[in-house]
Parts: C-alpha cells; structure tokens; sequence
C-alpha cells in the first residue's frame, strides 16, 4: 500500500494524545511545528522546563513583568493547549515551581483562557488556583484578583476559580478577606469611568443555584404516586398523572413509593437527572452557600459601583 494520499502528499503524522495522566487527553502539537514555535518564542526546544527572560521585543503588550517565563507559561498565557500537551509530554511542569510573577494558573486566567485553566488543573495545578505571583501575593495579585481585565468571559472563570477552591483555606471554608480583596471592584478606564465589579452577580448566581436544588429537592419530595394516598370511588380504573391505570400501579408498586423512590437504589439515575437542570451537588453547595452568607456583608460594607466621573465621586461611592 502507497504511504501517500490521493492528493500526492504524505499522510498527516499523528498526534500524540495522552502521556498517561487522566486529563491530559487531547491532540497534542505536532513535533515539527512545536520545535518551532518554541524556537521562535526564543526557548530551547531541548529543554522544555527551562525558564528564560525573553527579549523585550517578544513581551506582550501591556504586561510589565515578563521575566522568569517557562514555555508552560508562555502558551498558557496565549492559549495554545496543543503547545501545553506537547511541554507536559515533553517534561514540562503545569503548576507553579518558583517564586517567578508569572506562573501557568494565573497567565491563563489572565487572558481568559478557561480551558486552559481547567486542563492545568486537572494536569497539577490545583493549588494555583489560590496562589500568589510571589512576594506581590499579598498585595491580592491572585489568579481571581487578576481575571477583572481578562478579554474573555471573565465571569465564568471566576465562577470556576471560586468553586474550585480560590479563596478557601485546606477545610474549604472561604477566606473573609481574601475573597473581599480579591474581588475588589476595579476601574476599566479614566475619565468616565466604568468599575468591573462582579460581586452582585455572583450573589445572584450563588442564590440561583440554592434556590434551583431548593426546588429539585421538593420536585423529588413531592412526586408520590396517586396509590401513595387512598384514591377515590370515582377514580378507580382512572388513568394517573403518568398515564398509567391506577389499578396496575397498585399491583406493581405494592408499597405506595414515589417514582424517586423507585431509582433511589441506582444513585448515578438521580444524579443524571440532577446534572441535567443544573443542582449543584455537594461539594458546590457549600460553596454556594458561604458565598450567599459572605458576600452581603461584603456588598453591606463596600456598596457596589458603576459608572463615575471623578475622584470626588470614587470617594462618594467608596464612602
């Protein structure tokens, strides 16, 4: 059999999809094109753990600090998950190894690339969801401090970055002040001026979300069967709500359970069901509901912002 396709041209070589970890399965970048993208982003293909101070001229626009940068990083921050696959098959490292600025976690959040985000984490990243770029940690720079200026969906990421652990301590339980810096409402631009202030939404998601399993629980609660109660005369033979002959019902479902009853042996049927409108599950909840206890009292002492034209009323608003 001929190597070559119809067209004359060798087939496509195949891509190396899984290193052996449960979440890195993907394409990863072809060899050719990764030495030279690396190459050109001034690393060393040879040695793809190296971290290195790229030439001014390869800085992105508007980043100060771009030192100390690892290809991890370099591609996080651009997106290039094919890239990321190739570094991590190749010996590179997904989490944050020193005290650079710039760490793989918090250059993909910074430019909004949440499946990045999540491909790191799930690659040994999970701690820098809530780690600092150094000694400036306490000055809030943080990846759910840093996403305000994301191009992408800035909300989503830090939806993602809170239900994953971004502002809670090692018991889960959320950190009062970390959480108020940093989501601390930030100013887009001089002049008239708008603030990126995203906690009122995400207190309004938080409460939808409690009040969506509120309601699936009494769904679940209250979806009894009509032999559950004692019917009527003049409902026997009748058809039910669920268009089965009470009588058969009866003899089928002897005990009188709930149709939730019926599936509560098989845990994974109810949580399909549960996924499919949206309840949160367990480990979500608390989160939601720390987050529906916290942030009142957040927004209680440092109100929500809009649109200002000066100093005079940034301080009006902040007062």
């Amino acid at each position: 059999m001929s190597s070559l396709s119809d067209t004359g041209e060798p087939p496509p070589k195949r891509q190396r999809t899984d290193n052996g970890t449960d979440g890195n399965v993907g394409p990863a970048e072809d060899e050719a094109a990764a030495r030279r993208k690396l190459e050109e982003a001034h690393f060393d293909p040879d040695d793809v753990a190296a971290a290195i101070t790229p030439p001014h001229s390869a800085k992105p626009p508007g980043v100060g600090s771009w030192y100390a940068i690892t290809p991890m990083t370099y591609f996080s921050y651009y997106g290039d998950l094919p890239m990321c696959r190739y570094i991590l098959n190749h010996g590179g490292d997904a989490s944050k190894s020193g005290q650079e600025f710039w760490f793989p976690m918090y250059a993909a959040v910074h430019r909004g690339h949440l499946d990045v985000c999540k491909w790191l984490f799930e690659n040994g990243a999970q701690k820098d969801v809530r780690t600092g770029t150094g000694r400036l940690s306490l000055m809030g720079h943080r990846p759910l401090s840093c996403c305000w200026r994301s191009p992408g969906d800035r909300l989503a990421i830090r939806k993602w970055l809170l239900l994953n652990g971004a502002a809670q301590d090692g018991s889960g339980n959320f950190i009062r002040r970390i959480l108020q810096r940093d989501l601390l409402p930030r100013k887009l631009k001089s002049g008239y001026s708008k603030w990126v202030d995203d906690r009122p939404e995400l207190l309004a998601w938080s409460q939808t979300m409690l009040q969506t399993r509120l309601a699936f629980h009494a769904f679940l609660m209250g979806t009894g069967t009509p032999s559950a109660t004692k019917p009527d005369a003049a409902d026997e033979g009748k058809t039910s709500f669920i268009g089965t002959d009470k009588n058969v019902l009866d003899e089928q479902n002897p005990r009188g359970r709930s149709p939730v009853e019926c599936v509560s042996g098989n845990i994974g049927v109810l949580k399909c069901i549960a996924v499919f409108v949206g309840v949160c599950d367990s480990k979500q909840l608390q989160v939601h509901q720390q987050l529906s206890r916290m942030l009142p009292i957040i927004l209680e002492d440092d109100p929500p912002r809009g649109e200002v034209r000066d100093r005079e009323k940034i301080r009006d608003v902040a007062s």
